[in-house]
């Protein structure tokens, strides 16, 4: 390989086994180019190529001959056909703004790769090589390239994968994000089957073992896909990495299921959500109804093809009041109904009242509501989405499958045409200065959060002054504030009546600020455990070892 390199004698579009070069390397030249093209109103067409025959490993050797056996694949290729090689993995592509044309050219190139095949006896997997066209034109999404490969027509896919990232059309890499949060939430297992509260490894080997083994998942090819995400795919992620941070630093998760549980137990439970593809298309109203504890429907109603995730919101619960209003009947005692969802947009919207609603799906939720509030409690819970409540998570899935309903019949809001338009003048002034967008300063990150709880001085800490995890967990906990050791935390999850310390008189609230520095009940231990009885909470949480030491006197630990 070092002879091949100093003589320049490799396919310079060839990545595989060279000095210097990863699928990385690949991947953001793909997507780079792909999104120039996008920015000059021109859309890509790639072709993917998968040989069903590749090299052998046997020898040291093996990857160089490699090398040298497909050196001269891309040399017949017509211009403006550009190419990307790592190993046997083979990218084509053509940016136009003609598809017609880049389908010209793409074809010569297959022409030629089909040739180049032939001569070598290399065996191309029809069935795994696809076409794809990028494009910003909703006309175009479903366009399919008229391309053929020995006599047969190139099967054609919306999205596609090139070494391991997936691409769609509009390069939103919402896909990708799916399949890597799958990956980290199963890999984010492996964590909990080697910690628990009380015993496991320590914060610095957990966090370790995250990084290389569930972490590396969202940082592979992350230069050329995360510039590209959306506000809501890197909150997706960050889900996935507090998870993380909780069972490393065995916080405990004071969310949406300890906050339901606090509240009284309905007689009938729903759970909405709604869903847009990029917030604007082909929308689904999805929902799960529960009574006594039991499911007892799945709602699924189409949303429109234009619309928005908040017209999608209204819909899903306008459709489930409906819905409960159809199972109730006169001989029904006053129940307690609840409807939980994770629009917030939606409640406070609701909330401005029936008289200032301006659109009509909010009029007919009113409408449900007052006349089910004439005879019912009925309670509008919001609760945070992607943070693992059963119900919510099967009213997403339940509503992407409803986006997959016919849409004809469902008319577009007001509101759903306004963004449509604004969007689509917005991409229109934006393509025409044919200005790439400059880079940004920074390359966009998941969020400081992890670094300032479990970053490696802090997981670090635990380890070096020789606490327990049992130890280290109580010491997270209180710093967050989520301790079962308070009282206020206790009354939160609803394991307490109220939060006042229970040896101060008037009903002082006990946080961890209280515990440790003023109550006067502790004053005694404080002083022997810290010095002095009215210590900061920064000097309390400067010697961790004292801090624990002072639970252990309280018996609290």
């Amino acid at each position: 390989m070092y002879l091949l390199e100093q003589r320049q004698l490799l396919n310079p579009n060839q990545a595989g086994f060279r000095k210097h070069r990863s699928t990385e390397d690949q991947i953001l030249r793909l997507v780079q180019a792909t999104a120039d093209g996008l920015e000059e109103r021109k859309r890509t067409l790639l072709v993917t190529v998968d040989f069903s025959t590749a090299y052998d490993k046997g020898a040291v050797t093996s990857p160089a001959l490699f090398n040298l056996f497909i050196n001269d694949i891309t040399d017949d290729f017509p211009p403006g056909v550009s190419a990307s090689l790592y190993a046997d993995d083979l990218a084509i592509w053509c940016s136009d703004r003609d598809v017609s044309a880049a389908e010209t050219k793409v074809q010569r190139a297959l022409d030629s790769l089909e040739e180049w095949a032939r001569r070598w006896k290399m065996v191309v997997s029809l069935e795994k090589t696809t076409s794809t066209i990028f494009t910003l034109d909703p006309a175009e999404a479903r366009r399919e390239a008229a391309l053929h490969f020995q006599g047969q027509p190139v099967k054609f896919s919306p999205t596609t994968t090139f070494l391991g990232i997936a691409l769609d059309r509009s390069l939103t890499f919402t896909g990708h994000v799916k399949t890597i949060k799958a990956k980290m939430l199963q890999r984010n297992n492996v964590l909990r089957a080697i910690s628990g509260t009380t015993w496991g490894c320590s914060p610095s080997d957990l966090r370790s073992t995250y990084l290389a083994f569930s972490r590396a998942c969202a940082d592979y090819a992350a230069g050329a896909w995360m510039p590209g995400l959306s506000e809501s795919g890197l909150r997706e992620l960050e889900t996935v990495q507090r998870q993380a941070c909780r069972t490393i630093t065995g916080c405990r998760r004071t969310a949406a299921e300890e906050t339901l549980a606090g509240l009284p137990n309905p007689d009938v439970q729903a759970f909405t959500d709604g869903s847009a593809t990029a917030g604007t298309e082909r929308g689904g109203a999805g929902a799960v109804v529960y009574r006594s504890g039991r499911e007892v429907k799945r709602i699924r109603a189409p949303a429109g093809r234009f619309t928005s995730s908040y017209t999608a919101e209204l819909i899903a619960l306008r459709e489930t009041l409906k819905y409960i209003e159809s199972i109730l009947t006169d001989q029904d005692p006053a129940l307690n109904i609840q409807l939980c969802t994770d629009s917030l947009s939606s409640l406070m919207r609701l909330r401005e009242g029936p008289a200032n609603q301006t659109e009509r799906v909010a009029d007919q939720v009113w409408l449900s509501l007052r006349r089910l509030g004439r005879r019912h409690r009925v309670d509008l819970q919001w609760v945070p989405g992607h943070a693992g409540v059963a119900g919510n998570e099967i009213a997403d899935a339940v509503a992407r499958e409803a986006a997959e309903l016919l849409q004809d019949g469902t008319p577009i809001t007001f509101a759903a045409a306004k963004s449509l338009l604004k969007r689509h003048v917005s991409r229109e002034w934006v393509e025409s200065t044919r200005h790439s967008r400059p880079a940004p300063a920074t390359r966009p990150h998941l969020s400081h959060d992890y670094h300032d709880v479990v970053g490696p001085g802090r997981v670090r800490l635990a380890d070096r002054l020789g606490l327990s995890r049992r130890e280290g967990t109580a010491l997270a906990r209180l710093r967050t504030g989520h301790s079962p050791a308070l009282q206020a935390y206790r009354h939160f999850i609803g394991a307490e009546e109220d939060d006042g310390c229970p040896t101060c008189d008037g009903g002082v609230r006990e946080d961890a600020e209280h515990l440790l520095t003023s109550c006067p009940a502790t004053a005694r231990v404080r002083h022997d455990v810290f010095g002095r009885e009215d210590p900061t909470l920064r000097e309390v949480f400067a010697d961790p070892c004292r801090v624990i030491e002072f639970l252990r006197r309280l018996g609290r630990l």
